[in-house]
């Protein structure tokens, strides 16, 4: 394969100049696994090309090879993750302090970004499956309301797909918030595969603006993502929001692995991909076979295993012989599933499912949908306030001073500045969080 901005940056280490710039390894070997890395890893100099300058050089050309691979009109290369692009997005679509809707399924950087931008988001709560235990879409009305009756909301924000591969109806979303003059942002971390799986994705779908987290389906270095945006005009301000919200050193082999896997990705042979969707199927065949509920909720790659009750029980069942799922919650176990798998190892996930004790209680109750806690101050409020420590249990009526949430999937339960309730406590206790461990409350 012709990995162009990889080769030219080997090139570059080729031909053998004295490096008397950073970074300090100078691209010597140091006898570890990282010796390669080191010898593509450059700082910017007139050779190397600048990620975030004005010239146009070869980064910039393989943005856009990846824009035009997506459907996009611009792209910009991310090497702080999706976080990053996430940040970015909203600093160029949000106007003002009241101007963002956001899907209460939605990670944490988002609230991060609202203490930093001074946003009070509102939010737009899903629909909760109970025999799944995962939310899923929204209502296309309700959402249609919200716009109606908040004429400041410049900006909505969702995820698509979803930790669990719900995939939403994203050209809905996207006509009811058109309608509205509302720019709609896709976080679909998850999803950067989905146009190779011949499924519907965010970018096509007509979202405004879409962060792919390339690390986590591609086979790209951790940290790498695109930021792509369906109008190029908005792209002079993502990239200052991008410079912003990212390091002033961008990491070289993160950029080349993120035009590796946009052509990884592009050229994938057809049989390949069929064969590992149909693995994926076959998976979920089986264990609906032997009495676990794993259905396809969008995303072809992704297997869920809900297992009343027992998801933490499952996850160690699958470490002890060999295999380690992504997450898991008090019902379900999660598993992503990559072009780069082999398709032996995606069928041992029902081989090992096989022996797993399933005895589940039909009537066990899941922890239904997050409650919502009243927003009493906003989250920049919340965050630069003043603060004490003490234990979950004992914060009743209290304002969270931090964000309550188990990781993965950084789903806030309690959000900066909203006040600690008793519905609250009971749903993390549900859900077997830790009510004795310490958190910061406002004073």
């Amino acid at each position: 394969m012709d990995y162009t901005l990889y080769n030219i940056i080997k090139a570059l280490a080729e031909k053998g100049k004295k490096r008397f710039h950073m970074p300090g390894h100078k691209g010597h070997p140091m006898g570890t696994l990282l010796d390669g890395a080191y010898f593509i890893d450059y700082t910017e100099t007139p050779d190397t090309g600048d990620l975030y300058g004005d010239d146009h050089d070869f980064i910039n050309e393989a943005e856009e090879r990846a824009a035009k691979y997506f459907g996009a009109e611009s792209c910009l290369f991310l090497t702080c993750g999706a976080t990053q692009g996430i940040k970015s997005a909203l600093y160029t679509f949000t106007n003002g302090k009241n101007s963002l809707l956001v899907d209460r399924n939605t990670h944490k950087s988002i609230l991060d970004t609202c203490v930093l931008l001074d946003i009070m988001p509102k939010y737009i709560v899903p629909e909760f499956d109970g025999e799944l235990g995962i939310t899923k879409g929204f209502k296309l009305d309700e959402l249609d309301k919200i716009l109606a009756e908040n004429s400041d909301i410049s900006a909505f924000i969702i995820t698509s797909p979803t930790y669990y591969g719900y995939c939403h109806d994203v050209k809905a979303v996207a006509d009811v918030c058109h309608s509205h003059d509302v720019k709609l942002i896709v976080d679909s971390a998850h999803g950067s595969h989905l146009k190779a799986c011949g499924v519907s994705d965010p970018v096509t779908d007509g979202a405004d603006a879409v962060i792919f987290s390339a690390h986590k389906t591609l086979p790209s270095l951790t940290q790498g993502a695109y930021l792509l945006l369906r109008d190029g005009n908005y792209a002079e301000k993502a990239r200052r929001g991008c410079i912003m919200f990212g390091t002033t050193s961008p990491s070289y082999p993160i950029m080349a692995s993120l035009d590796i896997g946009r052509e990884f990705i592009e050229k994938l042979d057809e049989n390949r991909k069929n064969a590992v969707i149909n693995a994926c199927a076959d998976v979920r065949r089986r264990l609906e076979s032997m009495g676990f509920v794993s259905p396809c909720l969008g995303d072809p790659l992704r297997i869920t295993i809900c297992c009343k009750g027992l998801g933490y029980e499952l996850y160690d069942h699958f470490m002890a012989h060999g295999i380690v799922a992504e997450m898991a919650d008090d019902s379900n176990v999660v598993m992503i599933v990559t072009f780069s798998d082999e398709l032996a190892d995606i069928a041992l996930i029902a081989d090992i499912a096989a022996y797993f004790p399933l005895e589940t209680d039909k009537n066990h109750l899941i922890a239904g949908s997050m409650p919502m806690s009243e927003a009493v101050i906003s989250p920049r409020e919340a965050f630069f306030g003043d603060k004490i420590k003490m234990p979950l249990k004992n914060a009743v009526g209290m304002v969270a001073g931090e964000n309550i949430y188990i990781y993965p999937p950084g789903v806030p339960i309690v959000a900066l500045g909203e006040k600690i309730d008793e519905k609250s406590l009971e749903y993390l206790t549900e859900i077997r969080y830790n009510i004795d461990k310490e958190i910061s409350v406002v004073k």
